[in-house]
């Protein structure tokens, strides 16, 4: 409220004035008995009592002239009762106290459609109950008038054209037999389906006027449209159709202006704007309407390059960051194609800033030997690159490519070289996992052959000398089961891998070892096959003549059931 002594403006809970410090209590009770009087008027508008309603709302400006929202809802109770002159003198005078205030100037912009509009909604509400009369009276008529005359046909053609929509051709027929037909019946006939297709007419009116007050233009002028393609109606309806539609195009540029200002200000979203201004471009194709929207898009589009070009953060992101901003600003330049150029420097720069953290991450990762980090850092680089490859990324990949397999063949050789025959029946896994995760290069992969070659040769090599160190234990039946199975579990791979000339009278001693072992496990098939792999290959010896004992023992012996290989 403001100070009668100084006009500062005060909270209505003030007892003194900020600025001169006069007491305004008693100012403050009649402000607030004013807006008592506000809030019933609001009440008995909101049940249509609008005499009592402007009651209110004088006894309020009584209180408190100032007070803008009672002069705003004057005028809208004033409109209701279709007091136009009284509604837009109200508003004005709101508009006098505070610009500011929208609804002031929607309703004013709004005030001469709705003059225009309660005259046809009187004639509609005139001729709904028309409209009931006609197709009661047309019914009798068609009752009573059995026989086929030519007047009859006419009026039976006349509700045709009326039932198939062309109206202007039913009005056109109504309008002879009402001057030609000699039965009265007929005539009074063709006056009511007159007035029902002008009750008709009146009603399209009536929704292209409804659809305006809802600020839809694209919707009324598409219906007004749909109205004119089909056959223009006869004066006067064409004329009040063709007035409200041009008013549908003057609101569709005012309602351009005011998506514009309101993108401007950041309160209607980008996206709902371009929607909601394509559907109004598609209405006005050939009128002034479209050359404002394409400007209005042509406007939205650098604003909001502008806006998400302004958004992009300067320091170094994250890659997964750096993809989303990648992402978006792939779609600006496909939806703003003005934008193309600052959009492929921008994306330049976000390239560049995470190019420069991945190198730092590849050189970590290669110091620590830290695979997980190559391999994320490697899926980043491949992910980014989608969006722009140049020589510096290729570099980047190659070097982190290659560090990768530096540290997976550095970790392959240390593992070879720690591994025990203990080991031995997982080596495959081990090998098989290697070489399917890792891409060597020709040099890499001579290197890594050499070093498993001398594994494999040293490991066959402790196979030799533990079966050596047990011999004796063997050849008299004292081996433990565990020691059975250790033998069993790795005399393949000691026989195929000890490949020098000079162990192959050392290789037998693992062929005898494992026939025993065999043969203690119940497996005597596979010990005969080792039996008999030591008598061919090795034939000269010293375990010959053991074999051949033992292979005695195994058939003349009860022969326990065969025991599986072990895998």
């Amino acid at each position: 409220m403001k100070c009668p002594y100084c006009t500062t403006e005060n909270r209505e809970d003030r007892e003194a004035c900020y600025h001169c410090g006069k007491d305004i209590s008693m100012l403050r009770l009649i402000a607030n008995k004013g807006r008592h009087h506000y809030n019933v008027a609001l009440e008995h508008a909101d049940r249509q009592r609008f005499p009592e309603a402007l009651a209110e709302l004088e006894h309020c400006l009584e209180l408190d002239h100032s007070f803008v929202p009672a002069h705003v809802v004057m005028g809208t109770v004033y409109a209701k009762m279709e007091k136009f002159d009284e509604a837009e003198r109200s508003w004005q005078t709101a508009l006098s106290l505070d610009p500011s205030i929208l609804k002031a100037h929607d309703y004013l912009d709004k005030s001469q459609i709705a003059r225009q509009a309660v005259p046809l909604l009187r004639r509609l509400r005139w001729a709904v109950g028309l409209a009931v009369a006609a197709a009661a009276l047309f019914a009798v008529l068609m009752a009573w008038h059995l026989r086929p005359t030519a007047e009859m046909k006419d009026l039976r053609r006349l509700a045709l054209e009326i039932e198939n929509g062309n109206l202007a051709e039913a009005l056109d027929l109504a309008a002879r037999l009402d001057e030609s037909a000699r039965s009265p019946e007929v005539r009074h006939a063709a006056r009511v389906l007159a007035a029902a297709v002008g009750q008709r007419y009146e009603s399209v009116t009536m929704d292209i006027f409804t659809l305006l007050l809802e600020d839809k233009p694209a919707e009324a002028h598409e219906l007004y449209q749909r109205m004119m393609e089909k056959q223009a109606p006869p004066d006067p309806f064409k004329r009040q159709m063709d007035l409200l539609d041009q008013k549908a195009a003057a609101q569709a540029m005012a309602l351009a202006d005011s998506w514009r200002r309101q993108f401007d200000e950041g309160t209607i979203a980008y996206d709902g704007l371009t929607q909601q201004a394509a559907r109004l471009r598609q209405a006005f194709p050939q009128r002034e309407v479209a050359a404002k929207v394409s400007a209005l898009l042509a406007f939205a589009r650098q604003k909001y390059a502008a806006r998400i070009l302004q958004t992009l953060p300067a320091s170094p992101l994250s890659t997964t960051e750096t993809l989303v901003w990648l992402g978006r600003l792939k779609d600006l330049a496909k939806n703003v194609p003005e934008s193309r150029t600052d959009v492929a420097s921008a994306s330049t720069n976000l390239l560049a800033g995470a190019m420069g953290q991945l190198e730092q991450r590849v050189k970590k990762a290669e110091a620590a030997k830290d695979v997980a980090a190559l391999r994320g850092t490697l899926d980043g680089l491949a992910r980014l690159t989608a969006f722009g490859r140049n020589d510096e990324s290729d570099r980047l990949l190659q070097r982190a490519r290659d560090g990768l397999r530096r540290v997976e063949v550095d970790r392959f050789k240390t593992r070879l070289a720690a591994v025990a025959a203990a080991d031995i029946p997982q080596m495959g896994d081990v090998i098989a996992s290697f070489e399917k995760a890792t891409s060597l290069t020709a040099e890499q992969d001579a290197e890594v052959s050499g070093v498993l070659a001398r594994a494999r040769r040293r490991l066959a090599a402790d196979v030799v000398n533990w079966c050596d160190e047990r011999e004796s234990r063997f050849q008299q039946r004292k081996a433990t089961k565990e020691e059975a199975q250790w033998i069993v579990d790795r005399a393949e791979f000691a026989v195929r891998y000890s490949a020098a000339k000079s162990w192959r009278y050392t290789r037998d001693a693992v062929a005898f070892c494992t026939a025993v072992g065999w043969q203690q496990l119940g497996n005597n098939r596979e010990a005969l096959r080792w039996l008999d792999r030591l008598e061919k290959d090795y034939p000269d010896s010293s375990y010959v003549s053991s074999a051949r004992r033992l292979r005695q023992q195994i058939e003349k012996g009860s022969k326990p059931a065969d025991a599986p290989a072990p895998q």
